[in-house]
């Protein structure tokens, strides 16, 4: 399609998805969203691999692979299911005492006049035998501590539950990102690309991590503890290549 063709051509020369959808046609309202869904698509994202693998890895494409690692979220990697839950609390035995009470004559009622027999009649005397027990008990607690407490279910509640989305990861591109997966025994751990050290590599880049007494194009000044404080440029761009598993495009 020309506009795909055109958005690629735009982003070998600036890797920057809603400068090159504006530029293939799409209008400013529009271009962030389709700049953004164009990267997902399997033709353009191999069209764009080769264009850089023909004309090389130069700085604006170093500089948007290491800006991706830095921006790097979990929140790509993960939806949110909606789950009932029911949180524990204390409540007075007294209470839990009465709603029991209440409980065992709605039971008797019930198979009174749903005139229940057999198996069901016996299953009804064991539920019933067994709540009878429980007052006892509460009885008991009550006659030792008067203001005697459980801890016992709450009401329900819905919570978010955070799930491992990797389709969702793969509708966004970035699956990449993604250093390690790890099955567990609460599922899979994920482990992202550095994003630390992506930022300080593109401080260096910038010149922020310069001391005082230096000027911000000096080259010097990565925070001490990187390993990369008196790095050449040369050593620099292979420290890019490994972050961003370029050695395995």
């Amino acid at each position: 399609m020309p506009q795909r063709r055109k958005f690629v051509r735009a982003y070998l020369e600036r890797p920057n998805a809603t400068r090159a959808a504006i530029v293939a046609g799409y209008s400013e309202k529009t271009a962030r969203s389709y700049g953004s869904e164009l990267l997902t698509f399997p033709d353009v994202r191999t069209a764009l691999r080769l264009g850089w693998a023909e004309a090389g890895m130069g700085p604006e494409e170093v500089r948007a692979r290491t800006e991706e690692v830095a921006r790097a979220t979990v929140e790509d990697f993960f939806s949110f299911d909606r789950q009932q839950h029911r949180p524990y609390t204390y409540r007075p035995v007294a209470e839990l005492l009465t709603e029991l009470f209440a409980e065992i004559d709605f039971e008797e009622r019930f198979a009174e006049r749903a005139g229940l027999g057999g198996k069901e009649l016996k299953m009804h005397a064991a539920a019933q035998l067994h709540r009878r027990r429980d007052a006892i008990r509460m009885e008991l607690e009550m006659e030792a501590d008067p203001n005697a407490t459980r801890w016992v279910p709450g009401p329900p509640v819905l919570r978010e539950v955070p799930r491992l989305d990797l389709a969702k990861a793969a509708g966004l591109g970035v699956l990449h990102l993604a250093k390690k997966l790890k099955p567990t025994p609460n599922g899979l751990a994920l482990e992202l690309q550095d994003p630390e050290q992506a930022r300080q590599l593109i401080g260096r880049l910038h010149g922020l991590w310069a001391k005082d007494d230096e000027r911000p194009d000096s080259g010097d000044g990565l925070p001490e503890g990187t390993g990369l404080e008196d790095a050449s440029s040369e050593q620099l761009a292979g420290e890019v290549t490994r972050l961003l598993g370029l050695d395995a495009l």
